[in-house]
Formats: C-alpha cells, sequence, structure tokens
C-alpha cells in the first residue's frame, strides 16, 4: 500500500545527489558499506564532504567523518569553503575571504559546527580505533553515517602479505560494523 500512496518506502538515507541514488545506490542503505574511488585528485574528498554536508548538516542525520589525510582544522577549512560556495584554492593559498564571502564562510563553519556531526582528523589512523570510536557514536549519539577518507592511510594491526590483503582485512572490518 505504501508504494501506491507515495509514502516512503525505504529507510535509506538521500546522499544528495539525485544520480547516486536512483541510478546506482538508492541512496545511503542501512548495512551497506559504500565505497568512494577514483585515481588522485578526482574529488573522492570533495564528493565525500558533500555527502556528508548533505546526510549530516543538511538532513541532521548524525555522522563521523574520519580523515586519514587532513588535519580536522584543514577539513573543516575546506567543507566550509565549499558549503559557502568560496574559492577554497584561494583560502589554500592564504588569502582571507572578503565581505559577503566572509560572512558566508562563518554562517557555514556556524551550520557545520551546529551538526550532530563528529570529526578526526589524520592524528588517528589505525583500524581499531575507528572501530572504537564508531560503536561508541552508534550507542551514544545514534550515528547513522561514517565516512573514512583515505583507506589506504589506514594503519591495520596484523601480519599481512601483500597491501591488497591488508586493505581487504580494513574494508572487510569496516563492513562489519556496518551490519
Amino acid at each position: 500500500v505504501a508504494i501506491f500512496d507515495g509514502k516512503e518506502t525505504t529507510n535509506a538515507i538521500p546522499s544528495g545527489f539525485y544520480e547516486i541514488d536512483s541510478d546506482y545506490t538508492g541512496g545511503l542503505q542501512r548495512g551497506c558499506l559504500t565505497v568512494i574511488a577514483a585515481r588522485p585528485s578526482h574529488g573522492k574528498t570533495s564528493l565525500a564532504h558533500n555527502i556528508a554536508d548533505r546526510v549530516c548538516v543538511t538532513d541532521r542525520n548524525p555522522c563521523i567523518f574520519f580523515s586519514l589525510e587532513m588535519s580536522v582544522k584543514a577539513l573543516l577549512w575546506q567543507w566550509a569553503a565549499s558549503r559557502s560556495q568560496v574559492n577554497g584554492w584561494l583560502l589554500r593559498r592564504g588569502l582571507q575571504p572578503q565581505g559577503d564571502e566572509l560572512g558566508r564562510m562563518k554562517a557555514a563553519v556556524r551550520e557545520i559546527y551546529a551538526a550532530p556531526l563528529r570529526v578526526y582528523g589524520s592524528r588517528l589512523r589505525d583500524l581499531d580505533s575507528i572501530v572504537n570510536l564508531t560503536r561508541l557514536g552508534v550507542r551514544r549519539n545514534g550515528v547513522k553515517v561514517i565516512f573514512v577518507d583515505y583507506l589506504g592511510l589506514m594503519l591495520i594491526r596484523g601480519r599481512f602479505e601483500r597491501n591488497d590483503i591488508r586493505l581487504g582485512y580494513g574494508v572487510s572490518t569496516l563492513k562489519s560494523l556496518a551490519g
């Protein structure tokens, strides 16, 4: 009946990208692990920021964002620039936003800080800490989605013959968190 009366029939969380949600994933599905993979400098981190922005800041779903590559400050600076539509390239060169851009950046920072979001930077890279903090976030704050930016930098304890086996173990461990 719900299908025919227009009511939502899925518990998926929209990513904010219509093409991804409609053509590929149907949104971020409960119990699924979604991996964004591409060659270096092809926008994976920016895509993850934009999805996290929609999921957490706009739609208010509790999230954790682990950046294994960037500091918390750098990550939030880039995120605020994206959210406020201020040129992040200029900010990385040390130029300060002025006038309207400065106002938009301040508003974006306030929105991000008000969101049900916890961000961990590059100092925290080991798999065991990611797993423990995720479980704690789910238990205490009802975290719905986690983002791990740059799986290849994840520190994984154990002896592995090859890097692909090490990374596969890390991904399967993260999948077990999804359900």
